[in-house]
């Protein structure tokens, strides 16, 4: 099912983590889901495929953003 259009509807701060070597879902995807939502940051992953959590700039970058949204 294609919900892409309750993606605008998102109003909390979001961060998008993708690595741009994934095969089981697309690079320009993960781009096309931030852009969607109002405000979204998007990162890119060098060389991750699909298991993007196990790549430690992943981590590194989702820390920055919860550390950004606690003022910390």
């Amino acid at each position: 099912a294609d919900i892409s259009e309750l993606l605008s509807g998102i109003n909390v701060p979001t961060l998008v983590v993708h690595g741009d070597v994934d095969t089981q879902v697309p690079f320009y995807l993960g781009k096309e889901l931030s852009t969607k939502i109002k405000g979204a940051r998007f990162v890119t992953i060098p060389g991750a495929g699909h298991g993007v959590m196990r790549w430690p700039d992943a981590v590194n970058e989702i820390k920055r953003f919860c550390d950004h949204l606690t003022g910390q």
